[in-house]
C-alpha cells in the first residue's frame, strides 16, 4: 500500500503486522508518528481512533 488506515472503535483491537517494506504508522488523535519495516508489529488499543499507515509497505491486520 502507499496510504491505508482505519478507525479503531471502543469494541475491538487491532493488531498490525508489517510483512514486506517500509514506511510509518500515525495516530491521528496524538499525531504521534513510528517509522516501521518489515518483522515490525503494532498492537491498537480498543477506542484508539483513526490510524494511518505512510510509505510501501505490506501490511497483515488482525481486528478482535
Amino acid at each position: 500500500v502507499d496510504c491505508a488506515g482505519g478507525i479503531v472503535d471502543g469494541r475491538s483491537f487491532l493488531s498490525v503486522l508489517v510483512i514486506g517494506g517500509e514506511g510509518r504508522i500515525g495516530l491521528a488523535e496524538t499525531g504521534e508518528w513510528e517509522n516501521c519495516r518489515r518483522g515490525d508489529s503494532f498492537f491498537l488499543s480498543a477506542g484508539a481512533g483513526a490510524w494511518r499507515v505512510e510509505g510501501k509497505v505490506d501490511l497483515l491486520l488482525t481486528r478482535i
